[in-house]
């Protein structure tokens, strides 16, 4: 069992509708809603979203896939029809189209497209455009509440998911499908006529129009609950919560002209007079949309039915009903084809909308394919978009496996030219070392693949063994007389630091007397190095002769001269 959740983020309030969805059924079973309030000061987005972790926290809320809508009035919706194109075609010739319309760079909007109708070579598609940075913004804000919805499809649209399930005053054949046979996917009749959906909000009014059980055009007014709460403050002169309540308390709607108020209600009659004024306002707007749809479309509605929060205001259907002079009914669903739990779910005006998102999770029932998750903005559940890729990413494997292969080819060929070329300059090193290269040595270079690891080692203990055997030879050689000199020498040198700079360039010893003739950098490293030498365990004295700069050397070397007499007995 899976549970869908359809989360409607409304201006007004925010609405949730739980479906649980089995292997071979669904069912509609509980309805959320939590009023927006209205802080003056505050980001109403912010407010917004702090509702909907609150209507979450409370209600215990765990989906196993949310999906939900963008507001109408962020999205552009065109209609095209097209001649003569393929399905793979539609997509590009699309883009195409709305570029050299939109106001946007295409790589600052999110374009997405579903084709609704084809007929006689003509395929008509419904296209959708919304700016990429309130997509990211809606998602962010959901993020934040550990919210990852599926699909962001556009609010009116949505209706396409609940259209198969509504039921109009003038619908006796929705009845007779339980019992008369049909294909399977039909749709009653009544809702193969031109039939138009309003879903009166808050801020705005969505008009939807539909024929044959296809959605044709929509439109967006940006007039709603909130006009008539506005006109209701202007005309009473009240705050606008006052007007919010009184509207609220009041909801009923006066538009005869005969009519008079009753003793004591005069308060309440002048509410519902204000309103009637703000709906014609209203009614105004569904006119001249109404005749666009019969200039463009050539459609007139059958019927209409009306839903959305502001569509419960009473009178409200008989009054849009005599301004357009056509049929106006409150949304009502076929319960033998749209399974809900509880008879109080179907009454509330305000479940539509989030029951439509919900629709779009229930497998098989899907009318709506639009989403605004696309791109780097696309949830990985979108398995279309795994599936591709996948192959791309296999095709890219491939690729670089190719690659890979042959570049194993070319290195193994360079490294093996350059390996032999190491192991011929080892063995010039050992020579160079050696003398020679010894016979267990040569002994193991004489195949052409050697193991250059085990010939270092081997190496290594010779040339170690002969550094023993030559140190052995120079220890016996200083301890005899005749190596005196050399003796000096050695003392000298570990004197003298080894950072300390020093280039000697005599060394000479007459007797007890040695003289030594030296290079350096400059007359206090000749300083430092006399009194170094004073340090010397053979002398007994030591004076400097001579200290100068060496001709050509622009002051940076310092010739010196230093004599020193040897101990007696030394």
């Amino acid at each position: 069992m899976q549970k869908i959740l359809g989360l409607d983020i409304g201006s007004y309030s925010i609405k949730a509708v739980e479906i649980l969805n089995t292997f071979k059924t669904y069912k509609v079973t509980r309805l959320y809603e939590i009023v927006i309030p209205e802080i003056e000061g505050l980001d109403q987005h912010l407010i917004g979203m702090t509702a909907v972790r609150q209507l979450f926290a409370e209600n215990e809320i765990d989906a196993d896939r949310t999906y939900t809508a963008m507001m109408g009035l962020l999205v552009s919706m065109r209609v095209l029809n097209l001649q003569n194109v393929k399905k793979r075609m539609v997509q590009q010739i699309v883009e195409n189209e709305l570029e050299s319309s939109a106001p946007f760079s295409l790589e600052d909007v999110v374009i997405d497209q579903q084709v609704i109708d084809q007929k006689d070579g003509t395929t008509s598609v419904l296209a959708v455009m919304c700016r990429k940075d309130h997509v990211e913004a809606y998602l962010n804000g959901l993020k934040e509440l550990d919210i990852e919805p599926k699909i962001i499809d556009v609010d009116y649209l949505s209706f396409l998911n609940l259209y198969p399930y509504l039921k109009f005053d003038d619908d006796d054949a929705a009845e007779s499908m339980v019992t008369t046979p049909a294909k399977k996917g039909a749709l009653p009749e009544a809702l193969q006529k031109c039939r138009l959906v309003i879903d009166i909000g808050h801020l705005k009014t969505s008009m939807v129009l539909f024929n044959n059980g296809r959605l044709v055009t929509a439109r967006t007014i940006r007039m709603g609950g909130r006009y008539f709460t506005d006109t209701l403050q202007k005309a009473l002169g009240v705050s606008f919560n006052e007007a919010q309540r009184l509207k609220h308390a009041v909801s009923y709607v006066e538009y005869r002209p005969d009519a008079r108020p009753a003793a004591g209600n005069e308060r309440e009659f002048s509410v519902a007079r204000h309103l009637g004024i703000a709906v014609t306002e209203l009614v105004k707007e569904l006119i001249r949309t109404l005749h666009s749809f019969k200039a463009q479309e050539r459609l007139i509605p059958e019927s209409i039915v009306i839903t959305g929060g502001s569509s419960s205001i009473r009178n409200l259907p008989e009054f849009l009903q005599e301004m357009l002079e056509i049929p106006v009914g409150r949304m009502k669903f076929d319960s033998a084809r749209l399974k809900i739990d509880e008879v109080d779910l179907v009454r509330s005006p305000t479940i539509a909308q989030a029951l439509a998102v919900g629709l779009r999770g229930v497998p098989g029932k899907v009318q709506s394919s639009i989403n605004l998750r696309k791109g780097e903005l696309a949830l990985v559940g979108s398995y279309d978009a795994v599936i591709r890729q996948v192959a791309n990413i296999s095709l890219l494997v491939a690729s670089l496996l190719v690659c890979l292969m042959a570049s194993y080819g070319l290195r193994w060929w360079l490294y093996g030219r350059q390996i032999t070329a190491l192991k011929d300059q080892y063995k010039k090193e050992v020579v160079q070392v050696l003398g020679t290269e010894p016979r267990n040595l040569k002994n193991m270079s004489a195949g052409t693949s050697w193991d250059i690891k085990a010939y270092a080692s081997q190496a290594q203990k010779i040339i170690t063994e002969e550094i023993k055997t030559r140190d052995a030879i120079l220890q016996q050689f200083s301890t005899r007389k005749s190596a005196f000199p050399l003796r000096v020498l050695e003392e000298v040198s570990r004197s003298i630091p080894k950072d300390t700079l020093i280039d000697v360039t005599n060394f000479s010893m007459q007797g007890n007397q040695v003289v030594i003739e030296g290079e350096t950098d400059s007359f206090t490293t000749s300083e430092k190095i006399l009194d170094l030498l004073k340090g010397v365990p053979s002398f007994s004295t030591v004076e400097r002769k001579s200290q100068e700069n060496k001709p050509g050397s622009e002051g940076k070397i310092v010739k010196f001269t230093v004599s020193a007499t040897l101990k007696e007995g030394g």
